[in-house]
């Protein structure tokens, strides 16, 4: 009996994975420069295009998605940026850090904000074109504000790119997405780790 229910089970996630393959596509990717990282949603416009890109993800808020951050600027030198990175990180964690969103939200460059992880110096291949790959079960949004530095939580790991990343010296990034059946947002994580295993990137989990 339970062999059966196993068989039932695996078969409706075939088809599940069969009709996602068959209308799978990359969505149109957002580009992230400094006019996107410096725009404050609260003062943004529907001309910037970081408000566009919010209302575009908030039409799928409640779905699964799977993303990646890419280097337009293939030719600059990695090992750069990853240092700049480890570098704030580090001096972040002697800044001063205390609980409350009304603190956070009124005092963003004095309160500790949490970075995303980083591979050691020798597990790196600064010939990577990708900064950085994750996933979310809902939200993606509210993923791309953390990595912005736009985050209303001083306990929500992200990017934070707005207090490091230079992009008058690195070039601007490419935010790439791909939205998946609600049915797949467990299978996700199994499609990111391999993403994250074929693009190698830069910055996140090892």
């Amino acid at each position: 009996m339970q062999d059966d229910f196993i068989k039932a089970e695996l078969n409706k996630y075939k088809q599940v994975l069969e009709a996602q393959v068959e209308k799978l596509s990359i969505q149109h990717p957002i580009k992230i420069d400094e006019h996107f990282l410096f725009n404050k949603e609260s003062k943004s416009t529907e001309e910037k295009a970081s408000m566009i890109a919010k209302n575009r993800l908030e039409k799928i808020k409640n779905s699964p998605a799977l993303y990646w951050i890419t280097f337009e600027n293939k030719e600059y030198d990695k090992a750069t940026i990853y240092d700049l990175y480890c570098k704030k990180v580090e001096n972040n964690l002697l800044e001063e850090f205390k609980t409350g969103k009304e603190f956070y939200s009124d005092n963003e460059l004095k309160c500790r904000r949490v970075f995303s992880s980083y591979k050691s110096k020798n597990e790196q291949d600064f010939g990577t074109q990708t900064l950085y790959v994750g996933k979310v079960e809902n939200n993606l949004w509210g993923r791309l504000a953390v990595h912005s530095g736009w985050g209303t939580s001083p306990k929500t790991a992200g990017l934070q790119l707005r207090y490091w990343y230079d992009f008058h010296s690195f070039g601007d990034l490419t935010f790439n997405y791909i939205v998946f059946d609600n049915q797949l947002k467990y299978f996700v994580e199994v499609l990111e780790k391999e993403l994250r295993n074929k693009l190698n990137p830069l910055l996140g989990k090892k």
